[in-house]
């Protein structure tokens, strides 16, 4: 009834939805969610390089996530030059 493309763009509204109200780590939780739908759908239609490049960009996902979590951005509008 539901493919993963389906859930994946349902997803994205939602995670852009949660980046509206200023939620930025659970926004980016709900994209590395439906970027995994993505890859499913990519590896069952056998396109292994577009699986290949969404997975590159979940690592990428994660690595925003854990860095938000321990608070190490680094907002250039509040550092001086």
């Amino acid at each position: 009834m539901f493919d993963p493309g389906m859930i994946g763009g349902i997803l994205l509204n939602l995670g852009a939805l949660a980046l509206y109200y200023g939620r930025l780590q659970l926004s980016v939780l709900i994209y590395l969610v439906a970027d995994a739908m993505w890859a499913c759908l990519a590896y069952s239609h056998n396109e292994y390089i577009g699986t290949g490049l969404i997975l590159i960009g979940m690592f990428v996902g994660m690595a925003v996530y854990y860095k938000s979590r321990l608070g190490i951005f680094v907002n250039n509008l509040y550092t001086k030059k």
